[in-house]
């Protein structure tokens, strides 16, 4: 079984400098918030020179581990998870930690607050984001692309070097994947903070007749849902299409 790793990492405090019993519970919380009676998660390390502890979760799950993390992280969690989240939120700020976070092997990472009244949760994901570019700027060593969608324009982060490359996309519709950073205030949605890219490819803007053709040439897609095409409008566009 293929596994990836999960590591809780604290910052500013070392693991045989502080008493037997808090290095033990940082263990036993680590391992509700990672398990959660999976029963399935293995100790792969840990360094006591600081606290570093490395989990080994199946790799079909890490995903939804991290999901789990970040309900936990919610103020208004409840459960044994939300509890283990809090507990090594007030024991790093006890110790003094200078920062902590839960790093997965995908490059997910999920931080804990640095202040006790700080209830921002920050989340570091790959993510791609599209649209049509519209701007390309930039007056430092970066250059900043913006991609408009249907609620507004994303806001990305590149180098000069990328920049230069997606000048002849200008009012193209393309791709863009990067490190993405998130944050969530307490009953506020999720919102994207920055986006540095790291790669990105254009988009065939396609009739809507031809996009199907293309689609339906895909292995195993099933083109007899679109056969009632008022249907699949709806779902597509809701029932305001109707009015239209």
């Amino acid at each position: 079984m293929k596994r990836a790793s999960i590591s809780l990492i604290v910052k500013g405090i070392k693991l045989n400098k502080i008493p037997f019993k808090d290095a033990i519970e940082f263990l036993k919380d680590f391992e509700i918030l990672v398990d959660s009676g999976r029963n399935s998660v293995m100790l792969d390390e840990v360094k006591t020179s600081s606290v570093v502890i490395k989990a080994l979760v199946p790799e079909n799950q890490e995903h939804s581990v991290m999901e789990e993390l970040k309900q936990a992280a919610e103020p208004k969690a409840k459960g044994k998870q939300a509890n283990a989240y809090r507990n090594i939120y007030r024991r790093c700020e006890s110790k003094g930690a200078k920062s902590a976070a839960i790093i997965s092997a995908s490059g997910t990472v999920l931080e804990f607050p640095k202040k006790i009244d700080l209830q921002r949760i920050r989340v570091t994901q790959v993510t791609s984001v599209q649209g049509q570019m519209t701007r390309l700027g930039g007056e430092d060593d970066t250059a900043h692309v913006y991609l408009k969608h249907a609620t507004g324009h994303w806001k990305v982060e590149c180098s000069r070097e990328m920049g230069k490359e997606l000048r002849s996309f200008l009012w193209e519709h393309i791709r863009i994947t990067g490190q993405s950073y998130w944050f969530k205030d307490p009953g506020q949605p999720w919102e994207m903070e920055r986006l540095k890219a790291t790669g990105y490819e254009p988009l065939d803007d396609l009739p809507f007749d031809k996009a199907l053709e293309k689609i339906a040439k895909i292995p195993g897609f099933n083109m007899e849902r679109f056969d009632d095409s008022d249907k699949f409008m709806i779902q597509v566009r809701g029932k305001e299409w109707l009015k239209e």
